[in-house]
């Protein structure tokens, strides 16, 4: 996602709000929201990482399933990298409950905005913003439920018993479904986002320089 800055004096030239009250509260909304922007670009970093670990656990497995045998090294090695992804989810997670602590108080500075058109897209904004937000924690969710099973899989494999039963393959179908999901809400969270900004400081997003 494209990084917004936006100078404290850009904002002081308001073209979409001009009493102060609008003023303040989309200055505090944009100074607020930019913080998580840059929280959200280190998520979806994380989760790069962690997609990529799972193509490596996945030739693995079909490494194992050609041979139809239990190696010991190749067991250890998906179990390492089910350690190292678990770890990149705990790292997501707690990004994810910084952004929802912080939900109310966008909230709140949108509905302070009293000019209907700026107030219309603050709140578009905001309400992607959760709307994508409760999307990550439910895949993050998700993801954490898979690799708990995958974990005692390969573990139970790792002492030489033959698991019963595998992970449940219905988490995979519902990641896939939440990740198409966020696509779309990402997608219009930025359309509402740069709008937003245009109001507020007559500049399109994208003529800002990227952080």
């Amino acid at each position: 996602m494209r990084k917004c800055w936006i100078a404290w004096c850009a904002v002081l030239m308001l073209t979409g709000c001009s009493t102060f009250a609008d003023y303040y509260a989309a200055s505090c909304l944009v100074n607020e929201m930019n913080p998580l922007v840059q929280q959200d670009a280190a998520y979806l970093s994380l989760m790069k990482q962690f997609q990529h670990l799972q193509q490596q656990q996945s030739q693995l497995e079909d490494a194992l399933a050609e041979t139809n045998k239990s190696n010991a090294k190749t067991v250890i090695a998906v179990l390492k990298l089910i350690d190292r992804q678990s770890r990149l989810i705990q790292q997501a997670e707690k990004i994810n409950q910084r952004a929802w602590e912080k939900l109310p108080k966008l909230k709140r500075w949108a509905a302070d905005i009293d000019r209907k058109e700026p107030r219309v897209w603050a709140r578009k904004v905001t309400t992607l913003w959760d709307a994508r937000l409760k999307l990550r924690i439910q895949a993050v969710s998700l993801i954490q439920r898979l690799l708990q099973q995958e974990k005692t899989y390969f573990v139970q494999l790792q002492q030489g018993k033959r698991p019963v039963q595998g992970p449940d393959s219905t988490l995979s179908d519902r990641y896939e479904q939440l990740t198409r999901q966020l696509y779309d809400q990402t997608t219009a969270f930025n359309q509402a986002w740069t709008t937003f900004n245009y109001l507020t400081t007559a500049k399109p997003v994208a003529s800002r320089k990227s952080q």
